[in-house]
């Protein structure tokens, strides 16, 4: 299936998914650098006729700490109309 892969700080990224990688690199910081060493994890979904990769957010690697937020951000993607959320949990690098 051909997904747009998008991350923070990505130009092609419609703001108001930019803002919420923003919120959840943030909520991400809080539980520091903690579980496996992942890569590709990140939410699959839908979002105005365009689907979509959204590579986790964290300024680390261990996958606990974007995978506490997950939860919220996964209501706050459908809160703005996001459909077909799927969470890849990615594989162990």
């Amino acid at each position: 299936m051909n997904r747009k892969c998008i991350f923070n700080g990505c130009k092609d990224a419609p703001k108001e998914l930019q803002d919420i990688m923003d919120i959840w690199f943030e909520k991400s910081k809080a539980v520091g650098d903690v579980g496996s060493c992942v890569i590709g994890a990140g939410f699959n979904f839908e979002y105005k006729g365009v689907k979509y990769h959204m590579i986790a957010c964290s300024p680390w690697q261990g996958s606990i700490s974007w995978e506490m937020p997950k939860g919220e951000i996964e209501i706050m993607l459908r809160e703005i109309g996001c459909t077909d959320i799927l969470y890849d949990w990615g594989r162990l690098d």
